[in-house]
């Protein structure tokens, strides 16, 4: 029987079997993303976000729904990661809005239509320039086909939520006509899938048709960052993760397998090669049953209770710290160690870290704007996925914090080239922002699927070079990719050109790279630095 009414625990079991399903298909959402450079996926921060979300609902102080709104809320904001993450938080934010402001203590059918109709208006206005084919097509979709049932007096919770989820399908169904790079990649929106799931989840409580089991308690939420956690709160020592190359091991096996030693499991197949993702006290153990399966790529073990330990004992001598209090701060969010030494030798004043494949949420953000010694903080979010999840943390502070829209490490580190302490926040934004035409980002990396782009058949494996985000060469052969790159860049009418080292790049490569360039474009002048950034052997910036 369907309910009439959703209470306190219908809507903390809503989120929390959101946060299963997207569980369930992250990767499947990870796949629909259009560009085949390795990124902050879309699954992957949708997933981090309703992390946040429903490890928050499971407080015993959350008594009420209005609480419930209002903590949901709240850690939806913080634990945004990128701009599917942002845009989700701003959609569930949006939902509770009602329930707060009319301190609802159930959701009837035309409470249910208010929610989603203020869910649609919140997260458009979050965006600067809604696109449509995208996850606000389809919140407004289902929006806008139960408003015209305000009027009726007998209406459902079943009746509201069938209409919305039957309309949000459509929509999905709709957003490659909408886009030319959805339809060129015979693709639909990967945001506008994640959605659609959450909505399925909204249906499958009303009409009390779970089509999924919910995890342990103590699993949801197993996102949460462990430095942010008490020491006591840990199950399990260490943070074991590992990339091994085999056709046999079995993804649900796996899972099951790893449950019974541990918890926060996370087990991704990507043709022949698994990761692996586990919490636990026995990791050798793990390690050399799993050996038995295929060959290790990479392996990782950190000891969360002492990385715990130390992140407390950093956190509280930053607190006694009395850093000088200076005119304007720099926040800039970056990755690798090359990259962040240049970035402070530059002036900036607290690191975020992260960017591509690990997109940083929007507390992590919001705790460096804290962190940074000014009232006037300028922030640099160094990549296009970035820039929705600093906007949201500029909101969220009492500081007066300014995001300059940096889309890449290249136009980050032009911007710092521009910034004059003695100058006002208004002068430096104006002069950074007119330095970003200036450079030229330029970027090798390689391809994580097939793909057609931009006219280019590419195959997992080839080197891609992109200008400015757009890919423009792709190959098999990194100098040959390089220098076409550079040469559809303008490196040739360049002033001087920076070149990043990344971490991945073979030795023989790296003491190569000065020559191909010298070799090819003999009159340009150029300076090669360590980077040791990951997923991208070379970041080039051409200055002009």
């Amino acid at each position: 029987m369907a309910l009439s009414l959703l209470r306190l625990n219908d809507v903390r079991e809503f989120l929390n079997l959101s946060y299963e399903l997207i569980k369930l298909s992250e990767q499947e959402i990870n796949n629909l993303n259009v560009f085949p450079v390795p990124d902050g996926d879309t699954g992957t921060n949708m997933l981090l976000t309703m992390s946040s979300v429903a490890a928050a609902v499971e407080s015993d102080s959350v008594t009420t729904l209005v609480q419930l709104a209002d903590v949901a809320t709240k850690s939806a904001l913080l634990g945004a990661r990128g701009n599917s993450g942002v845009i989700l938080s701003q959609i569930i934010k949006g939902f509770f809005s009602p329930v707060k402001e009319d301190n609802l203590q159930q959701i009837d059918p035309k409470s249910l239509i208010k929610c989603l109709e203020s869910a649609r208006q919140t997260a458009y206005r979050a965006v600067k320039k809604p696109v449509e084919g995208t996850m606000l097509t389809v919140i407004r979709y289902a929006a806008e086909s139960v408003s015209k049932m305000k009027k009726s007096r007998r209406i459902s919770l079943s009746d509201v939520i069938e209409e919305a989820f039957r309309n949000a399908v459509i929509a999905l169904q709709k957003t490659p006509e909408m886009l030319d790079v959805l339809r060129e990649a015979g693709v639909i929106d990967a945001g506008g899938l994640g959605l659609v799931k959450i909505l399925e989840a909204l249906k499958s409580i009303i009409l009390e048709e779970k089509s999924v089991e919910l995890s342990r308690k103590e699993e949801v939420g197993s996102s949460v960052e462990f430095a942010r956690i008490p020491s006591e709160k840990i199950n399990y020592t260490f943070c074991t993760e590992f990339l091994i190359l085999s056709k046999t091991l079995d993804v649900d096996s796996t899972n099951e397998f790893l449950n019974s030693h541990g918890d926060s499991v996370l087990v991704i197949r990507d043709d022949e090669i698994v990761k692996i993702h586990v919490h636990t006290d026995k990791p050798i153990e793990l390690l050399n049953h799993f050996k038995n399966f295929g060959e290790f790529l990479d392996i990782k073990v950190n000891n969360m209770r002492v990385q715990t330990e130390e992140a407390n004992k950093i956190r509280k001598e930053r607190k006694n710290e009395v850093s000088p209090e200076k005119p304007i701060a720099i926040v800039s969010v970056a990755q690798g160690d090359g990259i962040i030494e240049i970035f402070k030798s530059l002036g900036v004043d607290r690191i975020v870290e992260g960017g591509q494949t690990m997109n940083p949420s929007s507390e992590q953000i919001l705790s460096a704007i804290e962190d940074a010694p000014s009232n006037n903080v300028i922030v640099l979010p160094n990549n296009k996925n970035v820039i929705l999840a600093c906007e949201q943390a500029a909101v969220l502070s009492e500081k007066n914090v300014t995001i300059l829209p940096t889309k890449s490490i290249q136009q980050g580190l032009q911007a710092m080239l521009a910034f004059n302490p003695v100058l006002s926040v208004e002068e430096n934004y104006r002069n950074m922002m007119d330095s970003l035409n200036d450079v030229v980002s330029v970027a090798l990396t390689k391809a994580v699927k097939d793909s057609n782009i931009n006219g280019l058949k590419i195959q997992k494996g080839d080197y891609l070079g992109l200008v400015d985000g757009k890919i423009v060469e792709n190959g098999m052969d990194l100098t040959l990719v390089l220098v076409k790159t550079l040469k559809k860049a303008g490196i040739e009418d360049a002033s001087f050109v920076t070149v990043l080292l990344g971490k991945d790049l073979e030795s023989k490569d790296k003491e190569l790279i000065p020559s191909i360039i010298e070799k090819n474009f003999p009159d340009v002048e150029f300076d090669v630095k360590h980077g040791g950034q990951d997923h991208y052997p070379i970041l080039a910036a051409i200055e002009r």
